[in-house]
Formats: structure tokens, C-alpha cells, sequence
């Protein structure tokens, strides 16, 4: 079984700062939003990650693989940020990391987040036939928002 590193030294120094940067309610919600997503976006992924972006019923969202996993069932992650922040950047690492630990795809959902889009909003979408139709489906039978990506190490 592979050692499991949850997350990686980098991650928890972004997620540290994040906390801190989280704290201050006097930064507005899309600048804490946006610093996570660039901070986060250095985190270095397992090597022979792979992304594949997808828009389902209108919700987009990333496959995130290790090589290796299996391509028979796949995970659902409903990330975390209360609804409120977060993310298929912000947990990208985390979802490839669990990917591999398991060696099963992670589904990450962009849903709607509030207070742009109050509770229930967030679960309405996630809850969509649709998406549970994705958590299902092959990608070959999703539509694609952008192509696949393999990240080397």
C-alpha cells in the first residue's frame, strides 16, 4: 500500500497561510477565493497525475486519476469550504493524492458557491441527476471543457 502523505508539505504551508489569510473578515470573499486558487495552484501533484476537465448538466468539474487506478468505478469528493470557498483547483492536490491512495478516480464538482448563491443553491447542483449520471459515465460520454492533462514529474 502507498505511503499516504495527506497533504503534501507545500499544501500544508498554502493551507496554513489560508487559515491566516480566512481569519480577516475584512478581505472580501473573491479575493480570498482567488489567493487560495494561486496559492494552491503551486502545490506539485503526484507524477503521472491526470486531469480530465468536464462540464456536466452545466456543472463543470475534474476527473483526477493516479496512474494505475482503476477506470471501473470512480469517487464522488464533494470538496470542502462550507459551500462558500474551494474549489477543483483548490483540492486538485488532495484529490490526486486520494486518488492515488485508492487507485480510483476522484470526481471534483465547481459548484455554486454562496453567498452568491445561498444554501441550497450549492446542493441543488450537486444533487443534479445529471452529476450522479457523470459519476457513472466513461469520459468518453461527458463533454469535455478543455483537453486531458497529464502532469509529469
Amino acid at each position: 500500500m502507498p505511503q499516504l502523505n495527506f497533504p503534501s508539505p507545500e499544501g500544508q504551508r498554502i493551507r496554513a497561510a489560508m487559515v491566516k489569510i480566512a481569519t480577516s473578515s475584512e478581505i472580501p470573499i473573491e479575493v480570498q477565493r482567488r489567493e487560495w486558487e494561486m496559492a494552491a495552484s503551486q502545490a506539485p501533484l503526484p507524477a503521472d497525475t491526470v486531469i480530465e476537465p468536464f462540464v456536466a448538466d452545466g456543472v463543470p468539474g475534474e476527473r483526477i486519476y493516479a496512474k494505475g487506478a482503476t477506470q471501473e468505478t470512480v469517487m464522488l469528493w464533494l470538496h470542502g469550504g462550507g459551500f462558500s470557498t474551494g474549489s477543483c483547483i483548490t483540492h486538485r492536490e488532495l484529490a490526486a493524492r486520494l486518488s492515488a491512495a485508492v487507485a480510483l478516480p476522484v470526481l471534483v464538482l465547481d459548484y455554486r458557491l454562496a453567498p452568491e448563491h445561498p444554501f441550497p443553491a450549492p446542493w441543488m447542483t450537486v444533487s443534479k441527476p445529471s452529476v450522479g449520471c457523470c459519476v457513472r459515465a466513461t469520459p468518453a460520454n461527458t463533454s469535455s471543457s478543455a483537453a486531458t492533462r497529464r502532469v509529469a514529474d
